[in-house]
């Protein structure tokens, strides 16, 4: 993604649809520092609760939320950003956090 330094936020719905009345997707929380050029959020890893299967072959049915984790995979994602973004500077890692709140923080856009 390319974004502006700043809060932003990541919903993953996975495979059953939200409602703005019912439940609302996970979300993860990501800071972008101001003069910041590439950054490695992490590696969000679902857990599939149930496996189905249809004409394209095996997928995920249902995600368990509590145990979807960020890993870690800084190195591999070091070579890929030296590989496909070394003109931008080096790769500072920064892990997304789960935002489990109902508050949203909004910003106003620089200008």
């Amino acid at each position: 993604m390319i974004l502006e330094s700043g809060t932003h936020y990541v919903g993953i719905f996975g495979p059953k649809p939200y409602s703005m009345h019912g439940k609302y997707a996970p979300r993860w929380r990501i800071d972008i520092p101001v003069d910041t050029h590439v950054v490695y959020i992490g590696t969000l890893h679902l857990h599939c609760t149930r496996v189905g299967y249809d004409f394209v072959g095996k997928r995920c049915i249902g995600v368990d939320e509590h145990r979807t984790v960020i890993r870690n995979e800084m190195v591999p994602a070091q070579k890929l950003a030296a590989q496909y973004f070394g003109d931008y500077g080096s790769q500072e890692t920064l892990l997304m956090q789960r935002h489990d709140s109902p508050t949203i923080i909004f910003q106003t856009p620089r200008r």
